[in-house]
Parts: C-alpha cells; sequence; structure tokens
C-alpha cells in the first residue's frame, strides 16, 4: 500500500473533516435552476503549486477489532456482526468471489500484505506451436455496457488474464456466440492473449512455465448501499469489474488503500465520501468515479488508467480515462497527483455544482488535463497542470466557472472555454485571471457570453503566432490585446 503526504503538515488529515460550502434551502430556491446556487468555497491562496515533495511509503495499522484470516471467515463475520463492528485482516489473499457487503459502519482494516482478489488460477497450459493454451474452467463472458462503435471491440469484456513477471498482457480478442471481436486467436504473439469463451479456453503468447497465471472473474469487489463504512489499508485487484462501489451509501472512507487491475474503475462512491490517500493504478476504465453531494478526493495518485483502451472507433475517447463525475454538488478535487492516463486526467461532467479544482498536479493525460463539462459553478485554482495532450484546462459548456492561478505548460492547447451545441447547457460567466501559460498552444474562447480573460501571463515561441482565440478566430498576442484581454498580463518569448 502506499499514503502519500505533502510538505504541508496535516494537509490530508485536515481535509479529511471539510463538510463542503454551505448551502441552506432558501439559497437553494432562490434561482430556477438549484445547480446554479451553490458558490464554491475559497481556497486557501497559498496551496502549492510544486507538489514535487510527495512521496509514498509503506503504511502499517494497528487495528483493534474481529481478527479476520481467511475469505470465508470474513464472509461469516460481516454477515453475523452489528452495525459498527471493526475488522481486522490478517495478511494474506483473499479471493472474493461473490462482492462483500459490508452493513452501515462497519470498518475493514488491512495493512501490509492484505490483499482482495477478484480472480482465480488459471493452469493446465499445454503448448500448441508458439502459444499455450489453457481451459478458462467454464467462464461466461460479462461485458460493460457500451453502445458505440468500438476502436478495440474487445474492450468491454471484463474477463483479464494476470501472468507473473508481465506488466501488462494485451488482449487481442475474445470469440462470443460465434463472433470474434477484435483480432483472431492466430494472430497472438508474445505478452498477448485470446478469450475463447466459447470453446473454453485461453490462448496465450508468453510461456506460463513457472509463472502464476490468474484470470479476473469476480464481479466486484465489495458492493453495498450501507452508509459510513470504512475502508483501509487494502490492495484491491483483478476484478471483473469494480474494486469498490457503495451503490449508493453515503459517508464512506475510503483511506491508504491501493487499487489496481480492475476492469471497469477501482471505485465509486455516492456522497460525504472521503477517499484520501489512495494509489489508484492501471484500472480498465477508470480510476475513480463519483456522484451525489460533499465527496472529497484529496491526497490520491491516480495514474496509467484506461488499460483497456475504451474508445470510441469514430470520436476517440468517451467514458473512459483517469476519472468521471456526474451529478455532484460540493465537490472538493484536493491535491491529487493525477498522470498518464488513457484519456482526461479529471473529468467533471454533466450537472456538477460547487466544484473546487484546486492544488493538483496533472500530467502526461492522454486528452484533456481538466474536463469541466456541461456543469455549472466551479473554482480550479493552484493546479499544476503539464504535458497533456489535448488541452490542459478546458470549459466545455458550462458556466460560472473561475480559473486562476493555475500553471499551464506544455499541453497541446492551454485554457479554452468552448461552447458546444448541447441542449440547455452553455459557456457564460468564465473567468480566467492570473495564470500563468507556457509553451502550450491554443488559449481563448469560440464564443464571447462573459467570457474575460484578465492578467494572465504568457511564455510563447513567437508573440506572432496565432495562439489566443476570441469568437473562434486565433490571431497573435497583438490582436488579442487590442481586444482589450490581458490588459495587466504579460507576455514572454521562450
Amino acid at each position: 500500500m502506499r499514503r502519500f503526504l505533502l510538505s504541508s503538515v496535516g494537509a490530508l488529515v485536515a481535509v479529511a473533516s471539510i463538510a463542503g460550502p454551505a448551502c441552506s434551502a432558501e439559497q437553494v430556491a432562490e434561482e430556477p435552476n438549484p445547480l446554479l446556487a451553490f458558490s464554491p468555497p475559497e481556497v486557501d491562496a497559498a496551496l502549492p503549486v510544486d507538489m514535487t515533495a510527495w512521496f509514498a511509503g509503506v503504511r502499517d495499522t494497528d487495528c483493534t477489532g474481529v481478527q479476520i484470516d481467511g475469505i470465508e471467515e470474513l464472509e461469516d463475520e460481516l454477515a453475523a456482526r452489528p452495525d459498527g463492528t471493526t475488522f481486522c485482516l490478517a495478511p494474506g489473499t483473499y479471493r472474493v468471489t461473490s462482492p462483500l457487503a459490508p452493513d452501515d459502519g462497519h470498518k475493514l482494516i488491512g495493512g501490509r500484505g492484505v490483499v482482495l482478489s477478484g480472480a482465480k488460477p488459471i493452469s493446465s497450459w499445454s503448448r500448441a506451436g508458439s502459444v499455450w493454451i489453457a481451459p478458462t474452467g467454464g467462464v461466461a463472458p460479462t461485458k460493460t455496457d457500451w453502445s458505440e462503435a468500438l476502436l478495440n471491440p474487445q474492450s468491454p469484456y471484463q474477463e483479464d488474464l494476470f501472468l507473473t513477471g508481465v506488466a501488462r498482457l494485451k488482449k487481442v480478442g475474445v470469440r462470443d456466440g460465434g463472433v470474434v471481436h477484435g483480432e483472431p486467436a492466430s494472430t497472438v504473439g508474445v505478452r498477448e492473449y485470446f478469450v475463447d469463451y466459447d470453446n473454453d479456453r485461453i490462448t496465450l503468447g508468453s510461456d506460463p512455465t513457472g509463472k502464476r497465471a490468474e484470470l479476473s472473474v469476480s464481479p466486484a469487489g465489495i458492493d453495498s448501499a450501507a452508509n459510513n463504512v470504512t475502508i483501509e489499508s487494502l490492495r484491491v485487484e483483478k476484478f471483473a469489474g469494480p474494486g469498490i462501489d457503495s451503490a449508493g451509501g453515503e459517508g464512506w472512507r475510503i483511506l491508504n488503500n491501493e487499487f489496481r487491475r480492475n476492469h471497469t474503475r477501482a471505485l465509486k462512491v455516492y456522497g460525504q465520501a472521503r477517499v484520501i490517500g489512495n494509489y489508484i493504478h492501471h484500472n480498465g476504465q477508470y480510476g475513480v468515479a463519483g456522484t451525489g453531494d460533499g465527496n472529497v478526493f484529496s491526497g490520491n495518485e491516480i495514474a496509467f488508467n484506461n488499460t483497456a483502451r475504451f474508445a470510441r472507433s469514430t470520436t476517440s475517447f468517451w467514458d473512459a480515462g483517469g476519472t468521471k463525475f456526474v451529478r455532484n454538488t460540493n465537490l472538493i478535487l484536493r491535491e491529487n497527483y493525477v498522470h498518464d492516463n488513457f484519456g482526461d486526467g479529471l473529468w467533471v461532467d454533466i450537472d456538477n455544482a460547487g466544484v473546487t479544482v484546486a492544488g493538483n498536479r496533472i500530467e502526461r493525460n492522454h486528452r484533456m488535463g481538466i474536463n469541466y463539462e456541461i456543469s455549472f459553478r466551479g473554482l480550479i485554482k493552484n493546479n499544476q497542470i503539464s504535458d497533456n495532450g489535448d488541452v490542459g484546462i478546458w470549459i466545455n459548456s458550462s458556466r460560472g466557472v473561475t480559473v486562476t492561478r493555475n500553471l499551464v505548460q506544455k499541453n497541446d492547447e492551454g485554457i479554452v472555454a468552448a461552447d458546444q451545441d448541447r441542449s440547455g447547457y452553455e459557456v457564460r460567466g468564465i473567468t480566467v485571471n492570473e495564470n500563468r501559460i507556457v509553451d502550450s498552444g491554443i488559449t481563448g474562447t469560440d464564443d464571447t457570453k462573459a467570457v474575460t480573460f484578465s492578467g494572465n501571463s504568457y511564455s510563447v515561441r513567437s508573440l506572432g503566432a496565432e495562439l489566443w482565440m476570441w469568437d473562434d478566430v486565433k490571431m497573435d498576442a497583438a490582436a488579442w490585446k487590442a481586444l482589450g484581454h490581458d490588459a495587466t498580463g504579460m507576455f514572454k518569448v521562450l
């Protein structure tokens, strides 16, 4: 397990008690659309932009409660013990065949060497030329719902193969109901495999001799609608679906865990949750997802997610990447390290309001660093956003968003407010001020509805290059300033 600490002592401890900005029923009633009634909280201007002082360490946990040694005992005790019971898990691998269902106030506490696994061993391999073949043991296909044509049609199939000593095996295709999705078994090469559900076999292109092969089969690790559950210091891995889904339950505490190699997402929470100090990496579709009121995500590392390479065949990414937050109010995303995800880093999408995105380090994601989409009032402040494959900060058809004091460097584009044709949503009331934008392509907007740029500083390769945009017209620095933008800003040639 990893635990993340900041150079500012106590920052993670303090954020655990944050309840989000206050909002009374009277305030909500003041405007026709209640989403517009939320105001993001002010954030300390001293939040660090340079977060290189972060470090990871193994965490051992002192636990007082019901001592657990094995998956059968854990399942029995969860069913028998009353609300509020603490369960102390001994080191070992707990192979979960049906999702665990804690009750209200249950606490599952692990420590070094405690693993919840959704995989089963695969053996009886036989060589057939340059590949190896083994039976799945009658595993039936499970699929992620997906209505779009996919670049990799095998991505929704949730059973994944793992082999010790190989960082990642590539699933080239599957056979299901007489149809091959992806590439056929004949194309399997080194570090690749094919799952034939019809004929109950796996074809593997790497020698499994002396190694442990496992196939993810359990649909989820923990799935419960209980409230106030705590999950602490566990490794949650290799589930065919999510690692944790709180299924509508609120007040979950997910602290200092490692989530890896889960096919859909590491975890999803539904309100008043605290997700703090987790290492969330190499999951198949998403790292994390959240909905509801008052969720806090702080001090997490969210990296290398969307390993199944979910992407539309026509318009690239959709519904996959590092994170996705839908219909949240009073959401706080603070001091996370979000990097190298195949998709967006932080994606705030669909009717979110009162969102604070502050003090995060967001880099090398394949698409947007921050994507704030068809949502409402938000504050994006003091983030370090670099080397992302598309826009550093993209405000898409959203209202009332302040973007301030961020370092946006070496992204394909800088800070862009875009007004797409999204019924009921538009870019309006966007303030972009006092940001530092370095070598990051276009900054500006394709519309003019109350979008302001002031006091920003730019370091670019040429002031004569068309690196600014107003009303969908690209222009150079002189033309940008002539329109009254960034009158007190700084413009510098690298």
